[in-house]
């Protein structure tokens, strides 16, 4: 049900942020399974909870360490920027 519910989120937000035109409305990529798309959402969840747990350690981190974690908290954000850019390929499909 928490998939489902975050599916139809995600799809209200991509066709909110990627709207078609009258002339645009072929599909670019055929729709994989559902499986495959549950995954997606499945991963960018994922990250979302890890860029959270690394944002709580950054006031008690100082030095190297705060530059690592600033460091880990760029790739999760760019992970997931390219995990919400795959899922915008599929948009048609959810």
């Amino acid at each position: 049900m928490k998939q489902f519910l975050m599916l139809l989120l995600l799809s209200g937000l991509l066709s909110g942020l990627v709207g078609c035109s009258g002339d645009d409305d072929e599909p670019l990529v055929e729709c994989p399974s559902p499986s495959f798309l549950s995954g997606l959402i499945t991963q960018v969840e994922a990250i979302q909870k890890e860029i959270l747990l690394l944002e709580a350690q950054l006031p008690n981190s100082q030095g190297a360490d705060r530059t690592a974690l600033l460091n880990n908290i760029n790739q999760a954000k760019e992970r997931e920027e390219s995990l919400k850019d795959e899922l915008l390929n599929y948009r048609h499909c959810l």
